[in-house]
Protein backbone atom coordinates (compact mmCIF):
# COMPACT_ATOMS: atom_id res chain seq x y z
CA UNK A 1 0.00 0.00 0.00
CA UNK A 2 2.69 2.35 0.40
CA UNK A 3 4.65 1.43 -2.16
CA UNK A 4 1.06 2.28 -4.68
CA UNK A 5 0.63 5.85 -2.47
CA UNK A 6 4.09 6.34 -3.12
CA UNK A 7 4.30 5.87 -6.79
CA UNK A 8 0.73 8.04 -6.92
CA UNK A 9 2.95 10.58 -5.12
CA UNK A 10 5.67 10.30 -7.37
CA UNK A 11 3.59 10.40 -10.63
CA UNK A 12 1.40 13.43 -9.14
CA UNK A 13 4.83 15.67 -8.37
CA UNK A 14 5.82 14.49 -12.11
CA UNK A 15 3.27 15.93 -13.28
CA UNK A 16 3.00 19.09 -11.58
CA UNK A 17 6.80 19.74 -12.11
CA UNK A 18 5.63 19.90 -15.92
CA UNK A 19 3.36 21.65 -15.72
CA UNK A 20 4.93 24.13 -14.38
CA UNK A 21 7.59 24.07 -16.22
CA UNK A 22 5.51 23.75 -19.49
CA UNK A 23 3.63 27.33 -17.89
CA UNK A 24 7.08 29.31 -17.23
CA UNK A 25 8.34 28.35 -20.99
CA UNK A 26 4.91 30.05 -22.03
CA UNK A 27 5.91 33.11 -19.86
CA UNK A 28 8.98 33.12 -21.23
CA UNK A 29 7.60 33.53 -23.90
CA UNK A 30 5.68 36.47 -23.49
CA UNK A 31 8.46 38.21 -21.46
CA UNK A 32 7.42 41.75 -20.45
CA UNK A 33 9.72 44.31 -22.46
CA UNK A 34 11.66 41.49 -24.32
CA UNK A 35 11.97 42.24 -28.44
CA UNK A 36 9.82 41.24 -30.56
CA UNK A 37 7.19 42.44 -33.43
CA UNK A 38 3.81 42.71 -33.73
CA UNK A 39 1.26 42.13 -36.75
CA UNK A 40 -2.55 43.73 -35.95
CA UNK A 41 -5.49 43.08 -38.35
CA UNK A 42 -8.32 45.93 -37.51
CA UNK A 43 -11.69 46.82 -38.13
CA UNK A 44 -13.72 50.05 -36.67
CA UNK A 45 -14.90 53.27 -37.38
CA UNK A 46 -13.45 56.56 -38.73
CA UNK A 47 -15.48 59.39 -37.21
CA UNK A 48 -14.85 63.11 -38.69
CA UNK A 49 -13.86 66.00 -36.67
CA UNK A 50 -13.99 68.41 -39.43
CA UNK A 51 -15.01 71.83 -38.66
CA UNK A 52 -16.06 74.67 -40.97
CA UNK A 53 -16.84 77.63 -38.68
CA UNK A 54 -19.08 80.76 -39.68
CA UNK A 55 -17.39 81.25 -43.07
CA UNK A 56 -19.39 82.52 -45.79
CA UNK A 57 -17.31 80.32 -48.34
CA UNK A 58 -17.21 76.93 -46.33
CA UNK A 59 -19.35 75.44 -48.58
CA UNK A 60 -16.33 75.32 -51.41
CA UNK A 61 -15.40 72.37 -49.63
CA UNK A 62 -16.88 69.01 -49.98
CA UNK A 63 -17.76 67.19 -47.01
CA UNK A 64 -18.06 63.46 -46.36
CA UNK A 65 -20.51 61.30 -43.43
CA UNK A 66 -19.68 61.88 -39.96
CA UNK A 67 -18.84 58.51 -39.51
CA UNK A 68 -17.38 55.46 -42.08
CA UNK A 69 -16.52 52.00 -41.52
CA UNK A 70 -12.13 51.01 -42.20
CA UNK A 71 -9.95 48.54 -42.59
CA UNK A 72 -6.32 48.48 -41.69
CA UNK A 73 -2.72 46.50 -40.93
CA UNK A 74 -0.51 48.00 -38.73
CA UNK A 75 3.57 46.46 -38.10
CA UNK A 76 5.23 47.20 -35.06
CA UNK A 77 8.82 46.71 -34.18
CA UNK A 78 9.29 46.13 -30.57
CA UNK A 79 13.48 46.86 -30.66
CA UNK A 80 14.28 48.23 -27.41
CA UNK A 81 12.88 47.68 -24.02
CA UNK A 82 10.83 50.58 -24.30
CA UNK A 83 10.17 52.03 -27.31
CA UNK A 84 9.49 50.66 -31.03
CA UNK A 85 8.43 51.45 -34.13
CA UNK A 86 5.35 51.10 -36.42
CA UNK A 87 4.25 51.94 -39.34
CA UNK A 88 0.90 51.66 -40.57
CA UNK A 89 -2.06 51.71 -43.42
CA UNK A 90 -6.12 51.97 -42.93
CA UNK A 91 -8.32 52.58 -45.36
CA UNK A 92 -11.83 54.47 -44.37
CA UNK A 93 -14.42 54.06 -46.53
CA UNK A 94 -16.96 56.49 -47.64
CA UNK A 95 -18.46 58.31 -50.63
CA UNK A 96 -17.24 62.39 -50.28
CA UNK A 97 -20.02 64.95 -51.82
CA UNK A 98 -18.94 67.86 -54.04
CA UNK A 99 -19.29 70.96 -52.81
CA UNK A 100 -22.17 72.80 -52.71
CA UNK A 101 -21.36 76.03 -53.55
CA UNK A 102 -20.26 74.98 -56.86
CA UNK A 103 -22.49 73.51 -59.68
CA UNK A 104 -20.11 71.65 -62.17
CA UNK A 105 -23.32 70.91 -64.95
CA UNK A 106 -25.05 67.95 -65.39
CA UNK A 107 -22.60 66.38 -67.66
CA UNK A 108 -19.71 66.76 -64.96
CA UNK A 109 -22.03 65.42 -62.40
CA UNK A 110 -22.93 62.15 -64.02
CA UNK A 111 -19.62 61.56 -65.49
CA UNK A 112 -18.72 61.41 -61.54
CA UNK A 113 -21.44 59.32 -60.59
CA UNK A 114 -21.08 57.09 -63.37
CA UNK A 115 -17.52 56.49 -62.41
CA UNK A 116 -18.04 56.03 -58.71
CA UNK A 117 -20.75 53.25 -59.88
CA UNK A 118 -18.06 51.24 -62.58
CA UNK A 119 -15.12 51.48 -60.19
CA UNK A 120 -16.81 50.63 -57.00
CA UNK A 121 -15.29 49.79 -54.00
CA UNK A 122 -11.55 51.64 -55.16
CA UNK A 123 -14.10 54.79 -55.81
CA UNK A 124 -15.02 54.95 -52.26
CA UNK A 125 -11.72 53.99 -50.69
CA UNK A 126 -9.99 56.45 -48.91
CA UNK A 127 -6.35 55.92 -47.88
CA UNK A 128 -4.11 57.08 -45.33
CA UNK A 129 -0.57 56.29 -43.94
CA UNK A 130 1.72 56.93 -41.08
CA UNK A 131 4.57 55.83 -38.67
CA UNK A 132 6.25 56.95 -35.96
CA UNK A 133 7.35 55.71 -32.26
CA UNK A 134 5.29 53.65 -29.45
CA UNK A 135 6.21 53.50 -25.88
CA UNK A 136 5.92 50.39 -24.33
CA UNK A 137 3.73 49.26 -21.08
CA UNK A 138 3.94 45.87 -20.70
CA UNK A 139 2.61 43.07 -18.29
CA UNK A 140 2.12 39.58 -18.50
CA UNK A 141 -1.33 39.38 -20.05
CA UNK A 142 -1.40 43.15 -20.70
CA UNK A 143 0.33 45.38 -23.21
CA UNK A 144 -0.38 49.20 -24.00
CA UNK A 145 1.34 50.81 -26.61
CA UNK A 146 1.02 54.88 -26.84
CA UNK A 147 1.89 56.47 -30.34
CA UNK A 148 3.40 59.22 -31.67
CA UNK A 149 3.71 59.90 -35.32
CA UNK A 150 3.51 61.40 -39.15
CA UNK A 151 1.52 60.71 -42.17
CA UNK A 152 -0.57 61.32 -44.98
CA UNK A 153 -4.55 61.17 -44.93
CA UNK A 154 -6.66 61.41 -48.20
CA UNK A 155 -9.44 63.13 -46.97
CA UNK A 156 -11.46 64.18 -49.86
CA UNK A 157 -10.76 63.58 -53.70
CA UNK A 158 -9.25 66.58 -55.35
CA UNK A 159 -11.48 68.08 -57.96
CA UNK A 160 -11.01 70.45 -60.42
CA UNK A 161 -12.90 71.90 -63.54
CA UNK A 162 -13.30 74.89 -66.49
CA UNK A 163 -17.31 75.53 -67.16
CA UNK A 164 -17.92 78.39 -69.95
CA UNK A 165 -21.00 79.73 -71.30
CA UNK A 166 -21.53 82.34 -73.67
CA UNK A 167 -24.48 84.69 -72.22
CA UNK A 168 -27.42 86.73 -74.92
CA UNK A 169 -24.43 89.62 -74.54
CA UNK A 170 -22.01 87.64 -76.31
CA UNK A 171 -19.37 87.75 -73.24
CA UNK A 172 -17.50 84.74 -72.51
CA UNK A 173 -18.35 83.38 -69.02
CA UNK A 174 -15.86 80.80 -67.20
CA UNK A 175 -16.18 79.46 -63.94
CA UNK A 176 -12.76 77.57 -62.50
CA UNK A 177 -13.15 75.37 -59.69
CA UNK A 178 -10.34 73.80 -57.83
CA UNK A 179 -10.23 71.44 -54.37
CA UNK A 180 -7.54 69.95 -52.30
CA UNK A 181 -7.99 68.09 -49.33
CA UNK A 182 -5.06 66.00 -48.44
CA UNK A 183 -2.60 66.55 -46.28
CA UNK A 184 0.13 65.71 -44.14
CA UNK A 185 -0.69 64.70 -40.49
CA UNK A 186 0.16 64.40 -36.77
CA UNK A 187 -0.73 61.17 -35.48
CA UNK A 188 -1.80 60.45 -31.78
CA UNK A 189 -2.99 57.12 -30.14
CA UNK A 190 -2.82 54.09 -27.78
CA UNK A 191 -2.87 50.28 -28.47
CA UNK A 192 -4.21 48.15 -25.81
CA UNK A 193 -3.55 44.43 -26.51
CA UNK A 194 -4.91 41.53 -24.18
CA UNK A 195 -2.78 37.74 -25.17
CA UNK A 196 -5.03 34.83 -24.61
CA UNK A 197 -2.17 32.72 -26.11
CA UNK A 198 1.30 33.14 -26.60
CA UNK A 199 1.25 34.66 -29.86
CA UNK A 200 -2.17 36.17 -30.04
CA UNK A 201 -4.22 38.95 -28.77
CA UNK A 202 -7.06 40.82 -29.17
CA UNK A 203 -6.80 44.54 -29.96
CA UNK A 204 -8.18 47.67 -28.64
CA UNK A 205 -7.23 50.93 -30.69
CA UNK A 206 -7.86 54.86 -30.94
CA UNK A 207 -5.98 57.07 -32.72
CA UNK A 208 -6.16 61.07 -33.33
CA UNK A 209 -5.47 62.38 -36.91
CA UNK A 210 -4.74 66.11 -37.00
CA UNK A 211 -3.95 67.65 -40.12
CA UNK A 212 -0.49 70.20 -41.00
CA UNK A 213 -1.72 71.29 -44.01
CA UNK A 214 -4.92 73.13 -45.05
CA UNK A 215 -7.70 72.13 -47.66
CA UNK A 216 -8.83 74.40 -49.81
CA UNK A 217 -11.65 75.03 -52.20
CA UNK A 218 -11.56 78.04 -54.78
CA UNK A 219 -13.56 79.28 -57.07
CA UNK A 220 -12.20 81.83 -59.99
CA UNK A 221 -15.17 83.81 -62.15
CA UNK A 222 -14.25 85.64 -65.89
CA UNK A 223 -15.93 87.40 -68.45
CA UNK A 224 -13.62 87.00 -71.21
CA UNK A 225 -11.04 85.83 -69.41
CA UNK A 226 -11.19 89.09 -67.33
CA UNK A 227 -11.44 87.99 -63.66
CA UNK A 228 -14.50 89.31 -62.05
CA UNK A 229 -15.05 87.30 -59.07
CA UNK A 230 -12.24 84.89 -56.61
CA UNK A 231 -13.78 83.17 -54.08
CA UNK A 232 -11.98 80.75 -51.58
CA UNK A 233 -12.17 79.03 -48.07
CA UNK A 234 -8.99 76.97 -46.43
CA UNK A 235 -9.30 74.98 -43.41
CA UNK A 236 -6.60 73.37 -41.48
CA UNK A 237 -9.33 70.93 -39.83
CA UNK A 238 -9.93 69.16 -42.83
CA UNK A 239 -8.89 65.35 -42.37
CA UNK A 240 -9.08 65.78 -38.75
CA UNK A 241 -10.69 62.72 -37.52
CA UNK A 242 -10.82 59.81 -34.39
CA UNK A 243 -10.27 56.22 -35.41
CA UNK A 244 -11.22 53.59 -33.10
CA UNK A 245 -10.61 50.08 -33.87
CA UNK A 246 -10.97 46.39 -32.46
CA UNK A 247 -8.81 43.46 -34.14
CA UNK A 248 -6.53 40.54 -33.93
CA UNK A 249 -2.38 40.46 -33.35
CA UNK A 250 0.38 38.46 -33.93
CA UNK A 251 3.67 38.57 -32.13
CA UNK A 252 6.59 37.33 -34.22
CA UNK A 253 10.07 36.65 -34.04
CA UNK A 254 10.72 35.71 -30.60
Amino acid sequence: MKTKLLLVSLLLTSALSYSQNKHFGINDELKPYSKYALIDLYAGANFDLSHSGSSPNAGLLGTRPDVAPLLGIKFTHLFSKRVGWYANIQMNFYKDKQAEAVDQGFLGSFTENLADVLFWPVSIMRPSVDAGLVYRFEQQKWRIYPSFGVGYVYHLRDRGFVKSSTGSDEVLHTAEYKQRASSLTLNMGVSVNYYFSSRKYLLLSTNFVQPLQKSSGELVRMDNDVETERLSYKTITGGRALNVSVGLGFAIGR
